[in-house]
């Protein structure tokens, strides 16, 4: 048996190589500006090869302002003062432009080098340092593909008021697109300034639904819930028949509950033709030594029809342990099972490959690293030869981030608010693909005031085949 092995955060000892990698950064940028303070760079001689790993990590850093922290339904949005500030955006646009440039100013906000002060580094740290090497291999290549653009990253620190210092002493100025920051209420900062001096701002790791409203400068490269609900159920509906699925809730916890509608109205139920055949729900409880019935469970399946559990589970580790352990404890090749989930189950430490494959476990993800593309391939065989570390899927997504924008910025230059949406971009890690959404519902058009933001909604649907993770739905 091989556990999916948990992400646990980096001892102090892990500094020496946060600390090389940085050097790297620092000595290696060419016309990416990173910093103001510079180190040596290390002599690197690996001994070994890349090795192939058995499965995708989340590029989410693990901080408790954790960009996948998704919100109740049925909680409003609010936008604090956006909608009182004054701003460029005249009344009901058709289009918004951003200046026209020979040349444009990109600036990453991270949590970077001001970490390496503290006694303990925890994982973030390395994350986004991956993260940034990768985005400098992304200004590399643009180069050799003649998109010139000045990238500058600066170092926003998780806990501090730097942000504020910078736009209070109009230090962001000169950016016309702002990549970033991590934390809930810096990106909630930063996005009311962007709207009223019109700069773009990529959002690459934040899902929330209430940073801003009404604002067309900002782009969400994470897809939220309803997106994942959304492929979830758009899987289910071209494999099943709605009669066959099982929205999966503990008894006593209304707030999991109240995601059920996410699934039962979505488009793709609702469009299906067996959408007549509702799907049911399971509201288990626990006995009074805290284990599910697997009685109740069992009186869900269907002899020789697989029956399909949706599980909207991510913050309670235990009950969806506790659920697959007693499901595991019922299937059998007369009563298959599928069981749908969402990509934080990847965190957990006490999930085995075994029980994945025996229950045919699938979860929305929404990057995936493909070992067999020969890109991907050479990337981290570039990243290792230059850092003697292999590439975490930060550095993809890094390089991703960096090369889509520099590629859109070339190709629409000050007209990229408006023509950026249209167009679906392939990476080696993060496909992205933009819609913009009204958070409210009804029709969205071109015109300004009919959309809130611009959202990612590339989400693959990842399952473990001989203890592999592999794109399902493809």
């Amino acid at each position: 048996m091989i556990s999916v092995p948990s992400r646990r955060l980096l001892l102090s000892g892990n500094r020496i190589e946060v600390f090389f990698l940085l050097c790297f950064l620092l000595l290696t940028t060419g016309a990416c500006s990173l910093f103001n303070k510079a180190s040596k760079s290390p002599e690197t001689s690996p001994e070994s090869t890349p090795v192939e790993e058995a499965k995708p990590r989340p590029t989410t850093p693990r901080e408790k302002v954790d960009t996948m922290q998704w919100k109740k339904p049925d909680e409003k949005t609010t936008a604090g003062p956006i909608r009182k500030q004054e701003t460029i955006i005249p009344d009901n646009p058709e289009k918004v432009n951003i200046p026209k440039k020979d040349k444009y100013n990109v600036g990453f906000l991270l949590p970077l080098y001001s970490q390496l002060q503290k006694d303990v580094l925890n994982e973030n740290v390395l994350k986004m340092v991956h993260f940034a090497i990768g985005l400098r291999m992304a200004v590399s290549k643009l180069r050799q593909e003649n998109v010139s653009l000045n990238v500058k990253v600066l170092d926003i620190e998780l806990h501090s008021n730097r942000l504020e210092k910078l736009i209070e002493t109009d230090s962001l100025k000169e950016f016309d697109f702002i990549v970033g920051p991590f934390k809930t209420d810096h990106l909630q900062l930063l996005s009311t300034y962007c709207r009223k001096e019109g700069k773009v701002l990529i959002s690459p790791w934040n899902t929330s639904p209430s940073i801003t409203v009404d604002n067309p400068f900002y782009f969400q490269l994470k897809p939220g819930l309803k997106v994942h609900c959304e492929t979830i159920s758009r899987d289910i509906i071209s494999n099943f028949k709605s009669s066959q699925v099982v929205l999966v809730a503990h008894e006593t916890d209304t707030r999991e509950q109240e995601y059920f509608p996410y699934f039962t109205n979505s488009v793709a139920f609702k469009s299906s033709p067996t959408h007549k055949n509702k799907v049911s729900s399971l509201l288990l409880k626990s006995d009074k030594n805290g284990r599910l019935s697997g009685d109740a469970i069992r009186k869900k399946l269907v002899e020789n029809q697989t029956t399909v559990f949706i599980v909207p589970y991510w913050a309670d580790e235990s009950f969806i342990l506790q659920f697959l352990h007693a499901l595991n404890g019922t299937v059998s090749d007369k009563y298959p099972v599928v069981v749908y989930g969402l990509p934080q189950w990847l965190d957990f430490g006490k999930l085995t490959y075994d029980l994945f494959e025996r229950l045919q476990v699938r979860l929305s993800y929404s990057g995936f690293v493909d070992r067999s593309n020969p890109a991907v391939s050479t990337f981290r065989q570039t990243f290792f030869d230059q850092n003697g570390v292999l590439p975490l899927e930060d550095a993809f997504y890094g390089h991703d981030v960096m090369y889509w924008l520099g590629s859109e910025i070339k190709k629409n230059k000050a007209d990229f608010i408006n023509k950026v949406h249209k167009k679906h971009q392939t990476g080696l890690f993060n496909p992205i693909d933009l819609l913009r959404i009204r958070y409210s519902g009804g029709v969205v058009s071109d015109n300004f005031s009919t959309f809130d933001i611009t959202e990612n909604h590339s989400v693959s649907i990842i399952k473990l085949v001989d203890y592999r993770f592999q794109i399902a739905n493809q």
